[in-house]
């Protein structure tokens, strides 16, 4: 009798410790959660910067001497080799052609480039075709212009006596402009080259 009631016990308590065992068979699963989607954030690649809206604007010469000492410095350089007497009237020519500009404005009308320097005004197509201007030199003249990358824009003007090219480059945060100018002639020994700042 006390042996069967030993055995009952003992047979209670293996199912109460089967039962209550973590990871015996009886217990459940535990319930799985689907996978929750999270949609794609698509981030829109920034437009391309366009050179036309960088330079768009006006720029006005940079206080001091700085700008006619280049002039000056750029033509005495190119007329020193002349014989002395036509050297003066040689650097007066230049210098009337190379004026320190009140103001440089760039704008753009469709697939135009203008470019305005006081009276002086110059148009033609933005692709680097060709078109004609009334120069400094108060010569009818050739012209064409194009963007050569964001920040600098080549204008070359050109006739029968010789060739102005003018590389406007703008600085990295907008506000200087800078102005190369080359001017090249057969009547001249050496290039009249020099270096105009101006500012937005």
């Amino acid at each position: 009798m006390k042996t069967n009631a030993a055995l009952a016990a003992f047979g209670a308590a293996t199912i109460w410790l089967v039962a209550s065992f973590p990871g015996s068979a009886q217990t459940p699963p535990a319930p799985t959660t689907p996978p929750v989607a999270v949609p794609a954030v698509v981030v829109a690649a920034p437009a391309p910067a366009d050179p036309r809206t960088l330079f768009s604007g006006t720029y006005r010469p940079e206080p001091g001497p700085g700008n006619h000492n280049a002039i000056e410095a750029g033509i005495d350089h190119a007329v020193s080799g002349l014989f002395f007497l036509v050297r003066g009237i040689a650097h007066g020519r230049i210098a009337e052609g190379n004026p320190i500009f009140p103001f440089i404005r760039f704008a753009f009308p469709p697939g135009t480039i203008e470019m305005y320097a006081g009276n002086y005004v110059v148009r033609s197509p933005d692709n680097g075709g060709e078109s004609t201007v009334h120069g400094l030199d108060n010569h009818t003249n050739r012209v064409t212009q194009r963007f050569n990358g964001l920040d600098r824009l080549m204008q070359v003007t050109w006739n029968n006596d010789g060739r102005r090219q003018s590389e406007y480059v703008l600085s990295a945060d907008g506000h200087t402009l800078l102005v190369n100018i080359l001017i090249t002639s057969d009547r001249l020994p050496l290039p009249v080259r020099y270096t105009m700042r101006y500012r937005r």
